[in-house]
């Protein structure tokens, strides 16, 4: 008789990173790809421990001080320990355990690309010495690539998406060098420089976007945002009318990522990318339709659920939602409320000092302010500052008017973490009853004056 089970034990797809690192005994490490995965103070024998629960094979950096990180490809269940010397990371980087020499292959790799690691200093020479430097560098990586590709038991995954990121990466180099040269030295647009620019654009249209494996390699990603972008402003140009759609960019994105590739995968993501960067930002409400589009055309369960998290994200702070009396200070140090203002508008430019775009805006929001003078509309600034000094200083030199409040603990600050606050200026409109108009409203160099008009 043949007995048969299933376990009820659920497989272990973390992937754990672990190491010594010598002459140093304080630093932040960081396990990172898109976000920061995991992090942990290091040990002060110098070691340290990281893990992550996966769902596929990718790449993963490790930072443990500015300029010090490391590069690994690992797989659910994959188990890495490495060690290296903090004044030499890449001359002594050894590793052990699942995937030990695709860690080494991948440390050797950058310490050959930090011979181009200064990208303006690359860009800015005239275009023999850019060759000069770069094509060294590219035959050295395929070298590399070729020894490793004789070595038994390496990735086979790995070996393909190598191979690709060494295309992209020196189709990328080529691409960006005219318009940077340009810039950095000052060139006119239309004068032309010694570089064969119409051999790199025969290059990109001939790179095939429609595979999968590009959403995996960092290069070959860019060159694919790139292409979209380019293909999406010539659409626009040849159809005038997909201008004038509310959010006119992502829906032609939609329609060009439809028609452009056969790949599920990579249309997904073009999708995804365009629609994910705003809804982010400016909440869902406003990309209602287009993420019932997306929702309905994505075969991709990870990307609907990511929307859907946004969606979930932002409920709370729908139109109608009530706002918490938060509590700030004043310029003056005195406590003060949101109720404070009960009975009128307000209009909340939440902003710091170190930030340009929101300094930008300090112009339009007086202008508003002078407009509407006189009217039910409270224009509050609420500084999101690590310390009040810099806000303070700016205030009182500026003689900045209207109510300026500064939030205690910047981005962790009470009402940064309510209105999912990860990018400033961002402008709230509050009701006089202190509920929520629009939880990303437009800027005061925007079409605000609509939305206050509607109200008042």
């Amino acid at each position: 008789m043949v007995i048969s089970s299933c376990s009820t034990q659920e497989p272990d797809n973390r992937i754990v990173i672990a190491g010594k690192i010598e002459g140093l005994t304080e630093a932040t490490v960081r396990l990172v790809t898109d976000a920061v995965l995991h992090e942990t103070e290091l040990r002060q024998d110098g070691t340290f421990h990281l893990e992550h629960t996966a769902d596929d094979s990718r790449y993963y950096t490790v930072l443990s001080r500015p300029g010090d990180a490391f590069i690994v490809f690992l797989y659910p269940g994959d188990s890495l320990w490495v060690t290296y010397e903090a004044s030499d990371l890449y001359g002594t980087f050894q590793a052990t355990g699942s995937r030990a020499a695709e860690a080494e292959y991948l440390a050797e790799k950058s310490r050959i690309t930090s011979g181009i690691s200064n990208f303006n200093q690359l860009m800015v020479l005239d275009a023999q010495s850019y060759f000069d430097v770069k094509k060294p560098v590219i035959e050295e990586l395929q070298e590399l690539l070729n020894r490793v590709k004789a070595e038994e038991g390496i990735s086979e995954e790995l070996i393909e998406l190598e191979a690709l990121g060494l295309v992209s990466f020196d189709l990328y180099l080529d691409y960006m060098y005219p318009m940077v040269h340009r810039n950095r030295n000052n060139i006119p647009r239309n004068e032309s420089i010694d570089f064969p620019e119409d051999e790199t654009n025969e290059r990109i249209a001939a790179f095939n976007f429609d595979d999968p494996l590009i959403l995996k390699d960092r290069y070959s990603k860019q060159l694919l945002d790139i292409h979209i972008r380019d293909a999406v402003s010539e659409f626009m140009r040849n159809n005038p009318e997909a201008g004038t759609v509310d959010n006119a960019f992502i829906s032609a994105t939609f329609d060009v990522a439809g028609s452009k590739f056969s790949n599920p995968e990579v249309r997904d993501h073009v999708m995804f990318s365009a629609l994910d960067r705003d809804m982010n930002y400016r909440g869902p409400a406003r990309y209602r339709e287009l993420y019932t589009r997306f929702l309905g055309e994505s075969s991709t369960p990870a990307y609907k659920e990511r929307v859907n998290n946004i969606i979930a994200e932002w409920e709370h702070i729908s139109p109608g939602s009530e706002v918490p009396d938060f509590i700030f200070t004043d310029i003056e140090g005195n406590e003060v409320r949101l109720s404070d203002l009960s009975g009128k508008l307000i209009y909340i430019d939440v902003w710091a000092t170190w930030c340009g775009p929101c300094i930008a805006e300090h112009p339009h929001w007086n202008t508003l302010m002078e407009e509407y003078e006189g009217k039910d509309v409270a224009f509050l600034a609420i500084s999101t500052d690590n310390t009040r000094e810099p806000w303070e200083k700016m205030v009182t030199e500026k003689n900045m008017q209207g109510y300026n409040w500064y939030a205690e603990n910047a981005w962790e600050s009470e009402i940064s973490e309510h209105f999912n606050i990860r990018a400033i200026p961002r402008f709230l409109l509050l009701d006089r009853e202190r509920r929520v108009i629009d939880p990303s409203a437009e800027r005061p160099s925007g079409r605000i004056r609509e939305t206050l008009d509607q109200h008042l």
